[in-house]
């Protein structure tokens, strides 16, 4: 019984130790593997980051090139904006010259009529009362057109006036 009891126990050592070496093998396999799937891993990670760095360095090239050309664009824009606002001030300007120039014109006009009116309308005046005097009827019509001339006249300077736009 005893050798069959010792028969056992090296069979169980044997057991053992195959167990055994089969357990350090497995590990060798498994720390193995393990590293080789962490390398693997490794040079994954370092692809996707470069990647994700080419990516995003290539999008912000993209980026910065749109936006330089819009606001190259708005500055163009800009420039022919203020030209054109520039072109149109200076416009306006020899616009305004132009009509206080034809006002003073006017004006002028103006007062030279009005002093001929003036004048004529005295000559009419000396002309009746030395008619009158004498009570010449072709005075009394002298003095008739007068009226007339002097109405027609003060309507016609109201008018240029309105037209000008000034008070008178």
């Amino acid at each position: 019984n005893q050798s069959n009891a010792f028969d056992l126990l090296g069979q169980v050592y044997k057991s053992q130790e195959m167990m055994s070496s089969k357990v350090e093998s497995n590990f060798e396999n498994s720390s193995r593997r393990f590293v080789e799937a962490q390398s693997s891993m490794d040079k994954k990670m370092i692809a996707l980051a470069q990647d994700v760095s080419q990516m995003c360095e290539h999008s912000t090239t993209e980026m910065k090139k749109t936006v330089m050309e819009e606001l190259q664009g708005m500055y163009q824009q800009n420039g022919r904006s203020s030209d054109t606002v520039q072109t149109g001030f200076a416009t306006q300007s020899e616009q305004v010259s132009d009509i206080r120039r034809q006002n003073i014109m006017i004006l002028d006009m103006l007062t030279v009529t009005q002093e001929s009116v003036a004048h004529s309308a005295e000559t009419i005046s000396s002309f009746t009362r030395a008619s009158y005097q004498h009570e010449d009827p072709s005075a009394k019509l002298a003095v008739e057109v007068r009226g007339v001339i002097s109405a027609e006249m003060g309507k016609l300077q109201r008018e240029l006036y309105q037209a000008m736009g000034i008070a008178s």
